[in-house]
């Protein structure tokens, strides 16, 4: 742990920290301390914990026994009889692939999982509506209907991106935003310029949390998957994946198969239907063929 704070301060409670090595060294300690000091209040808590695998997973890289040891007192405060505590877990890599790899999926088997969804079409228009209203800018029907083409899935991140794109654009402009605005935006910003780098973490991660041979298979179905067309059957990348980890076919390879498709699809790359795989983003299709397309031959 770096950069421990000297107090944690939860609203109206505060925990003061005697030393940095105190939490390093104690934290189970200082964590019964927090949770006993919560538990005496009146007021019941709602405690956010964000990138939580990220975490397990760089302890389970040092020590499988601290890993368990902390998954395992946690498990003990959410259950605590009585107590008025709430946590909601979020991440941008699955909680659940990710522990039961370390065989400790039952430290987590109380949690409700809530997968975050794209927007709905007519979310998504709104949406788009009201960005351009905020704006106090004009919106044509033809302007939106290309902005929500050009994202492909309505996955309100990749909106963001692309309506800041556009809006950068338009600065110093005495006029409405125009379709042909929008896809520059898109092909020269979210694709090909400095935002683009918001798709660099999707291939990183790949490299941080799919481990050797697992991590080359992986980027090599994405590859094709970007160049496809349409969806390729799963048996197609069965055997990808299988020539990749230099396997044959068992049940034990169609097993660890299951679980990487499980895993791409937990973490977003991919749309699993009818035994046809396909990216999930429309967005980061386009941009792994530019990119990253040649891997998977």
């Amino acid at each position: 742990m770096r950069d421990i704070p000297e107090e944690v301060n939860i609203g109206w409670l505060k925990v003061k920290l005697r030393e940095q090595k105190e939490v390093t060294e104690e934290w189970l300690l200082c964590g019964d301390r927090v949770m006993s000091l919560l538990a005496n209040d009146k007021k019941p808590v709602l405690l956010l914990i964000d990138e939580f695998p990220i975490m397990m997973w760089s302890i389970l890289k040092r020590s499988h026994e601290e890993a368990e040891q902390l998954l395992r007192w946690f498990r003990t405060v959410r259950i605590a009889p009585g107590t008025k505590t709430r946590f909601v877990i979020g991440g941008s890599i699955n909680l659940i692939s990710t522990l039961d790899l370390h065989g400790l999926v039952d430290t987590v088997n109380d949690l409700k999982i809530i997968r975050m969804k794209s927007f709905d079409e007519n979310t998504a228009k709104r949406f788009v509506e009201r960005i351009f209203a905020s704006k106090q800018m004009n919106l044509k029907p033809a302007v939106r209907k290309t902005i929500l083409e050009c994202v492909g899935t309505p996955i309100p991140y990749l909106l963001a991106v692309l309506l800041t794109a556009i809006f950068n654009r338009q600065r110093g402009k005495d006029r409405p935003v125009s379709v042909h605005d929008v896809k520059i935006a898109f092909e020269e910003d979210l694709l090909g310029g400095a935002t683009s780098a918001v798709f660099r973490h999707y291939r990183s991660r790949i490299g941080d949390y799919y481990p050797d041979e697992e991590g080359r298979a992986a980027k090599s179905i994405l590859g094709i998957l970007s160049r496809a067309e349409q969806a390729v059957k799963k048996g197609t990348l069965y055997q990808t994946y299988l020539t990749i980890c230099g396997l044959t076919h068992s049940e034990n390879s169609l097993e660890s198969f299951s679980q990487l498709m499980c895993k791409l699809e937990n973490d977003f790359y991919i749309r699993v239907r009818d035994e046809t795989c396909e990216f999930y983003s429309r967005v980061l299709k386009l941009w792994w063929r530019a990119k990253y397309g040649f891997q998977g031959e």
